[in-house]
């Protein structure tokens, strides 16, 4: 994208890049969560900090700016993601009710077999509440080299794993069963 002839900065890490191509070169099909894209006139710089926050600031009013800035701001709302499950506020207050049901019936319950589905309840909620409070780099943005449309599928990237997984799954049920019947036959024997 030029303005007014002009390309503008591309930074990435530490790398400063001369030519878009080379820019989405480094990006590749695996991605970078950090960049940096300015322009000096007109004045307006984008910066992606992983999950953390993205910043789109103009420095200046004139019209290629704005222009500009409703342009990049129109690409990043196009290619925004709903807000994962995890990082809404309810699923958390759900999970401490569900957490508090449990505890609560388990705790009256003691002496009962109704403690035991009320045990498995508090720790379900549990579960869902340490869920909900760990923070994987998964959710992290990316920025891609490549175009959602020329991005290989999820068969075309995982077809070898996928393959492996079913090779060893079928050698482990092969060896298993051989490894049973011998067991089998040498105790009946003795």
């Amino acid at each position: 994208m030029t303005i007014a002839g002009a390309l503008p900065k591309l930074v990435s890490g530490e790398y400063e890049f001369d030519e878009t191509d080379e820019f989405f070169r480094y990006l590749g099909e695996s991605g970078k969560s950090e960049i940096e894209i300015s322009r000096s006139r007109p004045s307006i710089t984008f910066r992606s900090f992983g999950y953390s926050s993205a910043t789109l600031e103009m420095y200046a009013a004139d019209d290629s700016s704005i222009a500009l800035f409703h342009r990049i701001s129109d690409v990043l709302k196009h290619c925004e993601r709903p807000t994962p499950f995890r990082y809404r506020s309810w699923p958390a207050g759900v999970a401490a009710g569900v957490m508090g049901l449990g505890f609560i019936n388990t705790a009256s319950h003691l002496h009962s077999w109704l403690s035991v589905p009320y045990g498995v309840l508090f720790a379900i909620g549990l579960a869902v509440f340490v869920w909900v409070f760990t923070n994987p780099h998964k959710g992290a943005t990316a920025f891609y080299g490549v175009s959602r449309g020329a991005q290989k599928s999820f068969w075309q990237r995982k077809r070898d794993d996928i393959l492996v997984a079913v090779i060893a799954a079928f050698l482990g049920g092969i060896l298993g069963v051989v490894g049973t019947l011998l067991t089998q036959t040498l105790t009946s024997k003795t």
